[in-house]
């Protein structure tokens, strides 16, 4: 019998697939051979590149998931042109790659920077620093970068950064306020590679870790132009250090800081964000609902405090969701992206654990004050793991609770508030078996979150599901995302339903106070469909009214015509639509022509992507009646 734990975890692993590296570089990168010329183009994520301009392309980069960045590089550059290079990589992600060294600079679950990386590093200043003007340089660049490119700046040791790091990320920093810092004390990170690189252009291909997606904080930008100044580093530090304990060379190097000169040869630079956060957690919500899960869906923009408070409000949440409305609420899910902090407790004392850890366990400790019934905990689970597969200095990516983990601890008699006291989450459910153990993912754009109530019931008892005929299956199409006990149903929806929750696109969304019901519909009629005979799964919204249909279209690319996944919006409103007769309703559907796309890292709210509704076909449906087509 499938569990919520269950459920939870294939929403979880739904994220982190959705912004795996590779993936998402083979999508962005192509080559267009010209039958005129023998060279061809390079696109780059809509930017080209003639081969009659290049020698050599020239790969380097660092971050968690930098080894598999440019395995997806390499595989479809091909032999475009030649490919040369140097990636830092945590131990263990290495990987054979035709003329790119990926060099191994810290041990895996140690994310500080050793000498081995200030090795790699300086291997990667000498090579972009010896490109010429027709070599086209391309730099892989996401999360655990910073760690992975240390280069001191003159006057600081390996220790003196690795005492302001520690120092810094155990008083609670954010992302933001560490990498300011480091920023100004290395040669390499804020702009330091940029200022290094003689080729004729730099690409930079960034998946984001930090929220927001600052180019100048992910990695510490080592590729783009520095917007913070030595005063802003000096801020921080007297926020975190005001009796100044760091060594002195900290202080000098940033208080002696000469002004920054322009540099007359900076390279022609180019940033391509693949992948953040939002996309994970919009993925996530995806696979819920194919999972029969009403859901809201929230990714962070900005710093979010402590785990333990994120833990405790998420907790919160998922009891109103458990103890609503039986009518109105059965079966939801709460998906938030994010990356809190965690104030480390006296080394003395202090156990092993990590951020994602102590947010599940201060989640735990919040949910025992609502005292639930056996049977509610048999219907609950909160899991938060960080997409990298890594949560602090241990081998779990992080950690659940669900009935099981419950039940353990409780027979157990653990002790809660000392094992949060002293940063020791991991031992606590590596005693009840709550550590989410994944490995290394092959990519890394913060935290996932998702805290669910299971209902015993498979739909909505307000939904008057009919079967529907003359649709082919995805099952035949071999698509995924929405479950195939829906595949071949179309709904008719009452009039009286009422609009009560939040639906968010990447991040961005509209709100009321209502339900969201949803319905799987396909549009795959090769004789009538405006796209060729591709299946899509669509969901309709009724977020805005109980008279007003927003639809969402949730597809994945289902044949080698598509090189990207489109995103497709629906019809604002119904045409014609009778609340009288509501099975009898027509429907307008948008469908995406070839060429259309929002690309994944800027994706717009709904309300504001009708822009695009010209470059669409309408395929009209009516419940007892097949798809046409028309033009809008």
């Amino acid at each position: 019998m499938r569990t919520a734990k269950d459920d939870a975890i294939e929403i979880w692993n739904a994220g982190v697939a959705a912004v795996l590296a590779r993936p998402l570089v083979i999508r962005e990168v192509v080559v267009s051979e010209d039958s005129n010329e023998d060279s061809g183009e390079l696109w780059i994520s809509g930017h080209n590149f003639d081969g009659r301009n290049f020698d050599r392309v020239i790969v380097v980069g660092a971050g968690k998931a930098a080894s598999a960045m440019a395995d997806g590089l390499v595989s479809q550059i091909g032999d475009w042109r030649p490919v040369s290079g140097w990636v830092n990589v945590p131990e263990g992600t290495e990987k054979d790659i035709a003329g790119v060294v990926t060099h191994p600079a810290r041990p895996a679950s140690v994310n500080e920077p050793t000498a081995a990386g200030i090795l790699g590093t300086e291997q990667i200043m000498q090579i972009v620093g010896s490109a010429g003007p027709r070599d086209l340089v391309l730099a892989v660049i996401c999360g655990g970068g910073s760690a992975l490119l240390p280069l001191p700046a003159d006057g600081i040791s390996l220790d003196d950064k690795l005492s302001v790091i520690r120092h810094l990320s155990g008083s609670g920093a954010t992302i933001d306020e560490l990498n300011t810092v480091r920023k100004h004390l290395s040669k390499v990170k804020g702009g330091g590679l940029l200022r290094a690189c003689r080729g004729r252009h730099l690409v930079t291909l960034m998946l984001s870790d930090v929220l927001g997606d600052p180019v100048d904080l992910i990695a510490s930008g080592p590729t783009v132009v520095d917007p913070s100044s030595t005063a802003d580093a000096l801020a921080v530090l007297a926020k975190f250090d005001p009796d100044r304990t760091l060594s002195e060379s900290i202080y000098q190097c940033l208080e002696d800081a000469p002004e920054p000169v322009a540099d007359s040869n900076l390279v022609e630079s180019t940033v391509v964000m693949l992948g953040n956060n939002a996309l994970a957690v919009d993925e996530a919500g995806i696979v819920a609902e194919s999972l029969g899960y009403n859901h809201v869906m929230q990714s962070a923009t900005s710093s979010e405090g402590p785990a333990e408070d994120v833990g405790r409000h998420l907790a919160d949440m998922v009891v109103q969701m458990l103890r609503a409305d039986p009518n109105a609420h059965r079966t939801d899910c709460l998906i938030t992206g994010g990356e809190p902090t965690v104030t480390l407790a006296p080394s003395d004392v202090r156990g092993k654990g990590g951020r994602n850890q102590q947010l599940v366990l201060a989640a735990y400790q919040q949910l025992l004050t609502h005292d639930l019934s056996q049977q509610e905990w048999g219907r609950v689970v909160i899991l938060s793991g960080g997409t990298d597969g890594e949560d602090g200095p241990t081998d779990a990516a992080g950690a659940f609770i669900d009935a099981n983990v419950h039940r353990s601890a409780e027979s157990q008699s653990l002790n809660i508030a000392d094992h949060l006291r002293r940063n020791d989450a991991y031992h606590f459910f590596k005693a009840t078996g709550g550590l989410l153990m994944t490995g290394p993912t092959g990519t890394n754009v913060c935290d996932i979150r998702v805290g669910l109530v299971k209902e015993r019931a498979t739909f909505h008892s307000r939904l008057s599901l009919r079967e529907s005929s003359g649709f082919a299956t995805f099952a035949e199409r071999k698509a995924t995302l929405i479950s195939r006990s829906f595949l071949s149903r179309k709904v008719q929806v009452p009039s009286e339903h009422k609009p009560v929750r939040r639906l968010s696109d990447a991040g961005s969304g509209y709100s009321s106070s209502g339900r969201r019901s949803i319905v799987a519909a396909m549009v795959c009629s090769p004789s009538t469909s405006c796209v060729h005979g591709e299946a899509f799964a669509g969901v309709i919204d009724t977020t805005l009214g109980p008279d007003e249909f927003r639809w969402r279209f949730v597809f994945q690319r289902l044949t080698a015509a598509y090189d990207r996944f489109h995103h497709c919006l629906l019809a604002n409103r119904t045409t014609g639509f009778d609340r009288s007769r509501p099975s009898e309703s027509w429907f307008s559907i948008l469908v995406p022509m070839p060429r259309w796309t929002l690309p994944l890292s800027t994706r717009q709210p709904i309300e504001t992507a009708t822009c695009a509704w010209q470059q669409m076909s309408v395929v009209t449906c009516s419940w007892r009646q097949s798809f046409r087509s028309r033009s809008l």
